[in-house]
């Protein structure tokens, strides 16, 4: 039990250097976890969890434009892809999280250096991660609303408009299954933004509606766009 409570004690330090947005120092302390697990005895749920805020320390920091590293999305998919080998962790619970992570590393990647390929990546670990056996609605909503992003990035406006819908009117969620309405709204933005760009005004008027419907103190604000989009139909006709 003390053993545990010191290396519980390390992974909370290196979140809270992660707070402050101290990546390096939050680095060190995540890897003296990962390093050192086999000599000091570290628990397979502690060392997938300090994997974890390895990766995503350096995703973040590398978003921050903040150097810790000379390739930190190389090193976070490293890290990441610990986490889904089942060898080294059978049944982790971060793991569909993780593949997740992974997808968001690869399209980030793409974007920085205009890669197709790293866009096919990306979407495969997505795709993987919704699919994930255990993948709770949090993890598989995040991945999906990454997909339809990467498949938009791809040129793919029906398959990213499919996997955003999915999630929007909640076609993904098994049954007794909730999820936040952070993805809902997430997913919701990309399809109404889509659809203005397709000017597919009766579409978008729907997904307007539901939008209030979710989200009443917006209620004002997409009346605005109903009307706008009614006025421009009627132009059409």
């Amino acid at each position: 039990p003390d053993s545990r409570l010191k290396h519980l004690a390390r992974l909370a330090a290196g979140r809270a250097a992660f707070e402050r947005q101290s990546y390096k120092d939050a680095t060190n302390y995540f890897n003296e976890l990962v390093t050192q697990a086999n000599s000091e005895r570290v628990p397979k749920d502690i060392q997938a969890s300090a994997l974890f805020a390895l990766g995503d320390t350096y995703l973040t920091a590398s978003q921050a434009g903040v150097p810790i590293a000379e390739d930190p999305f190389g090193d976070a998919i490293i890290a990441f892809s610990r986490i889904t080998n089942a060898t080294l962790f059978p049944s982790s619970p971060l793991a569909p999280a993780a593949m997740g992570a992974i997808g968001n590393c690869l399209l980030q990647r793409a974007g920085k250096n205009k890669d197709p390929k790293q866009l096919d990546l990306a979407a495969e670990a997505y795709q993987k991660a919704i699919h994930w056996p255990g993948a709770d609605a949090e993890t598989r909503s995040l991945a999906e609303v990454a997909l339809g992003v990467a498949r938009e990035k791809q040129g793919r406006p029906k398959d990213a408009l499919d996997h955003w819908s999915n999630v929007f009117y909640r076609k993904n969620l098994r049954p007794d299954e909730e999820e936040s309405l952070e993805k809902v709204r997430e997913a919701g933005d990309h399809l109404w933004r889509l659809r203005e760009e397709q000017q597919e005004w009766t579409q978008a008027i729907a997904i307007y509606e539901r939008m209030q419907q979710l989200f009443p103190p917006l209620r004002s604000a997409f009346q605005l766009k109903i009307n706008r989009a009614r006025q421009l139909l009627n132009e059409r006709r």
